[in-house]
């Protein structure tokens, strides 16, 4: 969809069924509570490759997000590689925001979504993903338990956010 302040951004969620078609769940504003359809990676591929078309055609600025979710062993980070290296696309991986220790509280463990620093991913991502410019977050290592790395968008059209709990409701404005 086409955001209120000229940005785009989309959320998809994966279910994967055999054959491996994918359930992808597409909300914007035209859709407030979203939609599912059925749909194979590859077509997947082809309608972003579409959309970037039409945001060159009508010379959109920003950055496309697409943010997808889904249970563990989905498909997601096959999928979103693929589309990544077919369309020059950057991703963020929500398994760069893993809880530090010192986060790991029973109350955050019995929360859904709690072992995702969301508070974290909201002020190293959000601020930054929708706009031009390059920008930073850092990378949990889970060898060390801790954020030692920082990983850099720079300035592709397309920006994919993979993982499980990525369309937590606060993220999607």
């Amino acid at each position: 969809g086409q955001g209120g302040n000229g940005h785009s951004y989309c959320h998809f969620e994966l279910h994967r069924y055999n054959p491996p078609p994918f359930c992808l769940h597409d909300i914007d504003e035209r859709t407030p509570l979203g939609r599912a359809i059925t749909i194979h990676i590859e077509e997947l591929l082809e309608i972003l490759k579409k959309t970037l078309e039409d945001r060159r055609k009508n010379n959109i600025e920003g950055r496309y997000v697409v943010a997808i979710d889904g249970n563990c062993g989905s498909g997601k980070t096959t999928g979103v590689r693929m589309i990544a290296n077919a369309l020059g696309c950057e991703i963020i991986q929500m398994d760069d925001f893993y809880l530090t220790p010192s986060m790991r509280t029973e109350e955050r463990r019995n929360e859904p979504g709690g072992n995702v620093d969301y508070l974290r991913f909201a002020k190293e991502v959000l601020p930054y993903v929708k706009g031009k410019s390059p920008f930073k977050y850092g990378k949990y290592q889970v060898e060390t338990d801790s954020i030692i790395d920082e990983i850099e968008i720079k300035n592709p059209e397309i920006v994919l956010i993979e993982g499980a709990y990525s369309m937590r409701p606060e993220f999607r404005e």
